[in-house]
């Protein structure tokens, strides 16, 4: 038909022939529209019909409803709860008297003392300086820090209503942040090590007359502890580990009239330091201090030599000697293992060939010192690890007594009673 009309050459040609271009342009667009179609990927919905149905046979993993998603933990939950609601609460701090002075009443004095914990801890956290705790020490931290709050909150719910009672706000958010921080320290393993670490005084040297006897000993010992302070020769160490085996071995004759028990400690005292004395002669260095701890350390040798042979040591003598000896014995395992990973001390190694220029009929092997690249290749520090470091480090494998009571008394679900004013007794 439109081959037709252009053929004709009629007055309806033009118009004929606009709408041929009309249904023309139509049909192209119908196409790329279909073709257009065809190379879109299909969407989502589309995707999701074509996927296979598919079960897993394996148990569902069980998961801890407390566990906070994203950056936020349950100690930075309990963390920001707390802040909150110390922000909120109008009350004054407690002075040092407050927390150092007794109580008459039995369940303030409980609770001063834990104030007075919280305290020592606050403040043994901050004079750790670069020492820092691992990931489990934090979880038993976290741990005590989520018990003692929701002791605090149960505290507040039971005396919220008694007149002049400033309670929590928002405590029973502070509760729960504190029970999931507490389940989340549990599904864990706590490190209850953390109880040996923290700041410690500096033990500071005794001065004035000389005692008599064993406790002129017992003063030349606690001025060698504290004369180890910093970080000593080689040489001077050697001085110091030599008076700890003659200590201990004259004790172990002694100590026997006393307490029995003690002697097979001693007895394996002074056989650890024979060996690492033994072990010592192969460590060398060129810096280092303790001349203090040196000239004490020969104090203690001569006044035991001045001691009476049948001189029976008191009970308070023996377990300050005890306690000495831990700290003594603590301070050389930290100094060995110290000075070897830094490098201060160095292992002298012998050369296959001889000193030809020693002037001597019999010629020595030569020997070199040389920094160890790895402390557990070194003799001493096995001995040190071994014999040594078990009888200072006792790590507790458990929660004490006093942890164990509280969540305790915490589980318990007896009644609470409204209590009055007059029984606190304040």
């Amino acid at each position: 038909m439109l081959v037709m009309a252009r053929a004709s050459g009629s007055p309806m040609s033009g118009t004929t022939t606009s709408a041929a271009r009309t249904l023309c342009f139509e049909l192209d667009r119908q196409k790329a529209a279909t073709s257009s179609a065809v190379r879109t990927p299909p969407g989502p919905e589309r995707l999701q019909l074509a996927l296979p149905v598919s079960f897993s046979n394996l148990p569902p993993r069980n998961p801890n409803p407390f566990e906070s998603t994203g950056t936020l933990s349950a100690a930075r939950e309990l963390a920001r709860q707390l802040a909150a609601a110390r922000g909120a609460v109008n009350t004054t701090p407690a002075v040092l008297d407050q927390l150092t002075a007794p109580h008459r009443n039995r369940l303030v004095e409980h609770w001063r003392q834990v104030a007075r914990a919280a305290a020592l801890a606050e403040a043994d956290l901050d004079g750790m300086g670069e020492q820092a705790i691992t990931h489990p020490q934090a979880g038993a931290l976290v741990g005590d820090v989520a018990t003692i709050v929701q002791a605090l909150v149960v505290l507040d719910r039971r005396y919220h209503r008694v007149h002049g009672w400033t309670s929590i706000p928002q405590a029973a958010s502070l509760g729960w942040s504190a029970l999931a921080a507490a389940l989340d320290t549990n599904l864990k393993t706590p490190d209850y090590s953390l109880d040996a670490t923290g700041w410690r005084p500096r033990v500071r040297p005794m001065r004035g007359d000389v005692p008599a006897g064993l406790l002129g000993v017992l003063m030349a010992e606690h001025n060698v502890l504290a004369g180890l302070g910093g970080f000593p020769h080689a040489l001077r160490l050697r001085s110091v580990v030599d008076s700890q085996r003659v200590l201990s071995t004259r004790l172990s004759a002694l100590v026997g009239r006393t307490d029995p028990t003690e002697v097979p400690f001693w007895k394996a005292r002074a056989t650890t330091y024979a060996e690492i004395q033994r072990q010592l002669r192969d460590i060398g260095g060129i810096w280092g201090g303790g001349e203090r701890a040196a000239a004490e350390a020969g104090h203690v040798v001569a006044r035991l030599r001045n001691a009476d042979a049948g001189t029976v040591i008191e009970p308070r003598a023996l377990k300050a000697f005890r306690t000495l000896a831990d700290g003594v014995d603590e301070r050389i395992a930290s100094i060995v293992e110290e000075g070897i990973e830094r490098g201060d001390f160095v292992q002298r190694m012998k050369l296959p060939r001889l000193v030809a220029s020693s002037g001597s009929l019999v010629q020595p092997v030569r020997v070199r010192y040389r920094p160890v690249p790895d402390s557990n290749d070194v003799p001493l520090v096995r001995v040190i690890r071994q014999q040594l470091a078990p009888n200072t480090a006792q790590v507790p494998l458990g929660p004490d007594a006093s942890r164990v009571e509280l969540v305790a008394a915490l589980s318990q679900r007896n009644p609470i009673l409204e209590p009055s004013a007059q029984a606190l007794d304040l």
